[in-house]
């Protein structure tokens, strides 16, 4: 799709593979557990269910509640657990107690938003919020997501374009104004 792929370092690994995130990296079990469609493995059952029914895992955990979908359409209701699901796979690896991540924040969607540090003066950016609901585009977390920029991209490595689709979604959310 003519996407530019940047091999990393085993220094940028290290910025990611860190002991706060548990050193290996990889899907979480609510990214897999959806319902399969179409007739190619196991349509209409839980993917991991259906993992663990032909042998590939022996055991599921339980869990709080699954993630909502990447494609799924967002409303006031579901907005701000979509905006922490995406916060908490694509920043909390860092972003979290121990974490490589600076700024202060702990991104972990279990952690409550008023503990998170969204809702605060930038530590990276002195004088701007990092969610800002007065003036949504002001906000530190919506200038680095919609950035390509080296200095200021988050995720710094592994992300080469803005996810137009989740710029907007956050957008959206800083207007409901989450941190009031």
């Amino acid at each position: 799709d003519g996407a530019d792929w940047q091999i990393p370092t085993s220094t940028s690994c290290n910025r990611c593979h860190s002991k706060a995130a548990g050193s290996f990296l990889g899907l979480q079990q609510d990214q897999l557990e959806k319902t399969i469609e179409g007739d190619d493995y196991a349509p209409g059952h839980a993917q991991l269910s259906a993992f663990r029914e032909v042998g590939l895992m022996t055991t599921v955990q339980p869990r709080e509640r699954q993630l909502i979908s990447r494609e799924a359409e967002l409303t006031h209701d579901n907005r701000e657990a979509a905006i922490r699901d995406y916060l908490h796979v694509n920043c909390a690896t860092c972003h979290r107690p121990g974490g490589l991540g600076r700024g202060g924040l702990d991104l972990r969607r279990s952690v409550f938003l008023s503990d998170t540090g969204l809702c605060d003066v930038s530590e990276l950016t002195p004088g701007v919020m990092v969610v800002d609901t007065d003036t949504p585009g002001n906000s530190d977390l919506l200038r680095r997501l919609n950035s390509v920029d080296p200095d200021i991209v988050m995720p710094p490595v592994g992300r080469y374009r803005v996810d137009a689709r989740w710029v907007e979604e956050v957008e959206n959310w800083l207007e409901d104004k989450p941190c009031q």
